[in-house]
């Protein structure tokens, strides 16, 4: 099973207005609002996906989706366990979990490129490490 953990900026205004972060006043100093004449920046919706349980010893994907942002942002992850086996600067890693039954893992991501306005910028996830799954003949 996937689960999905929505981060997102708080919409402002009429449908289609400008998107700004609970942590953002408002449009930047000399910048107009939702219905002046100066578009705000776009910030991003975080959408970070990881499965809830992932056997000992094999990768778990984790990926995060940014939706509402005209840039390409860069994507920095970090694990608190484990190890990124592959996808460092990319929208989705697999965590390599060898080592870690019967703990959790932390998967966080950093997105750099973004306008300097937007305050949403990381999304966390973190899935079970269970046992393994392979079975002993006897």
């Amino acid at each position: 099973m996937i689960r999905n953990l929505m981060t997102s900026a708080l919409l402002t205004g009429a449908v289609g207005a400008a998107c700004f972060s609970p942590a953002d006043p408002g449009p930047p100093s000399g910048a107009a609002g939702p219905s002046g004449s100066q578009a705000a920046p776009a910030c991003p919706h975080l959408q970070i996906m990881a499965p809830d349980l992932v056997p000992v010893g094999t990768q778990a994907r984790v990926s995060v989706s940014v939706i509402g942002v005209a840039v390409s942002p860069t994507f920095h992850w970090t694990v608190s366990d484990g190890s990124i086996a592959s996808g460092q600067g990319t929208p989705s890693v697999l965590v390599d979990t060898t080592g870690f039954a019967g703990r959790s893992i932390r998967a966080a991501v950093e997105l750099g490129g973004l306008p300097p306005e937007c305050a949403t910028r990381s999304a966390t996830g973190g899935f079970l490490i269970g046992p393994s799954t392979k079975t002993t003949s006897r």
